[in-house]
């Protein structure tokens, strides 16, 4: 009896089973299909090139189809760009055709990229800003500005150096200003890393480190000294020093200012043979010791060659300029610098100093001025700065550090060539890229700032000035 219950039981559930089955049967004819794939793609207008933040002269025109090859109605196309200065509708619809256009305004950025993308598919075009010419804004810094003069050959080849750094053919170049007849006539700002790592979107209010560039402005404190009688470039170091008598000794007794000026000092250091960081490397030694024992540091080195004779490069002794005029004027470098500088061009900072790691900060603009003084021999417009004594001798070539270059008082000098004519620039040179250039047959001031730190990249300046800045003013 109750196996007969169970079979029947089991019986039962089976035909339930079947029976629920054949209720609602799914077959593969009837599992829902997915929607068509679609494929996007550009059909005219890519690749096309504007001036900077202007129209390109033709819409992009994007093609939407089905993947089988049947036009895309009514589809959504979102247009993404990688430079979020430029101008271009967000979403447009396609058209009974699958096609829609995109109208699109240039930005800032030399060359960039577009993303047009519907649903899961995507296509991309670029195109290129070419650079537009802003003249310099006049702000109450001291400058005058002026205008180039867009149509001729010169300017059009300075607009296209421009265009080589944008696209980074010269990577680094942080900024460039030019001055030309004691008026601002170029700037140009981009954007990039300081020594440190830490990224900046510079401008012409962004304050940037001059690295050794700032051994020119040291010159310029010596002469501001010299010329108010308070030292000669013949004093001995020693007799500015006195605390430190017991290191000058064995020849050292003979050195002076001007063996300093001129990186002659004759004391054994090793700067620009070695790396930083490297225990062969004075100044690196020299800066992991507290600063105030940096001067001791410098004065004891050993006597290598008798000064005034040989060339070798040394920041340490460079630093030690500042401390000259403090010790020679009795005040206060920032007092001293106020007084017989800054107050007199309108500046707010201390050339040379505080900061010696990497030279102080200063604006393209501010670092410009000291160009323009040495320019003009000394002036600020209406204002004697440094005497006309003071520049010509700091030009004199004391030193050849390597052929063909010459070297003065903490400023350097080089030949610069376009296809037109030779030119003996002098210049003031900082890691990194930091350069100040004084062309006198030119009537001409350039300045670049850069990020390219401890990378011989840096002297890709001294090509650009010849391709693209020198003929825009022969």
């Amino acid at each position: 009896m109750r196996i007969s219950r169970l079979r029947l039981l089991l019986a039962c559930l089976v035909a339930f089973s079947v029976s629920c089955s054949s209720d609602s049967p799914v077959t593969a004819e009837e599992t829902p299909q997915d929607a068509p794939a679609l494929t996007i793609s550009i059909q005219s207008g890519a690749g096309q090139e504007a001036r900077q933040f202007e129209w390109l002269p033709e819409p992009v025109t994007v093609l939407v189809q089905t993947d089988e090859g049947q036009p895309a109605a009514d589809q959504a196309v979102t247009a993404t760009s990688t430079d979020e200065s430029d101008q271009i509708e967000a979403t447009a619809r396609t058209d009974s055709n699958g096609l829609v256009q995109f109208d699109w305004k240039m930005g800032e950025d030399f060359r960039r990229t577009v993303t047009f993308t519907v649903e899961d598919a995507s296509t991309q075009t670029t195109a290129t800003a070419t650079y537009r010419y802003f003249g310099p804004r006049a702000v109450s810094d001291g400058w005058t500005v002026s205008d180039l003069d867009e149509s001729s050959d010169g300017t059009q080849r300075l607009f296209e150096g421009v265009d080589h750094i944008r696209r980074n053919a010269y990577p680094g170049i942080h900024s460039m200003v030019i001055v030309q007849g004691g008026a601002l006539r170029f700037e140009l700002y981009l954007e990039g890393n300081d020594s440190q790592g830490r990224f900046w979107d510079w401008t012409s209010q962004t304050p940037h480190e001059q690295q050794s560039a700032s051994k020119s402005f040291r010159s310029a404190l010596v002469g501001l000294a010299v010329d108010r009688g308070l030292l000669t470039v013949d004093t001995p170091v020693k007799d500015l020093f006195p605390d430190y008598a017991s290191s000058f000794v064995d020849g050292k007794e003979d050195i002076t200012v001007q063996d300093f000026l001129t990186m002659s000092s004759g004391l054994d250091w090793n700067e620009a043979g070695a790396a930083a960081g490297q225990t062969n490397n004075n100044l690196s030694q020299m800066y992991s010791q507290n600063p105030g024992t940096w001067t001791g540091y410098v004065f004891n080195r050993p006597l290598a060659f008798t000064p005034g004779t040989q060339f070798v490069y040394n920041t340490g002794a460079s630093l030690l300029l500042d401390d000259m005029v403090v010790r020679a004027s009795g005040r206060t470098l920032a007092d001293f610098v106020y007084d017989n500088y800054y107050d007199l061009i309108g500046s707010h900072d201390t050339p040379g100093g505080p900061n010696p790691e990497n030279g102080a900060l200063k604006t393209p603009r501010e670092m410009a001025k000291l160009g323009q003084i040495y320019l003009d021999r000394g002036m600020w417009q209406d204002t004697r700065i440094l005497s006309e004594a003071w520049v010509e001798d700091s030009f004199v070539e004391r030193m050849t550090p390597s052929p063909g270059i010459g070297y003065g008082y903490q400023w350097w000098m080089r030949t610069l060539s376009t296809d037109q004519a030779s030119y003996r620039v002098k210049y003031a040179s900082g890691n990194g890229g930091q350069f100040i250039m004084i062309v006198d047959e030119l009537d001409l001031v350039i300045v670049s700032t850069g990020g390219n730190f401890g990378s011989s990249t840096m002297n890709q300046f001294h090509t650009i000035a010849e391709s693209y800045v020198l003929p825009a003013f022969e």
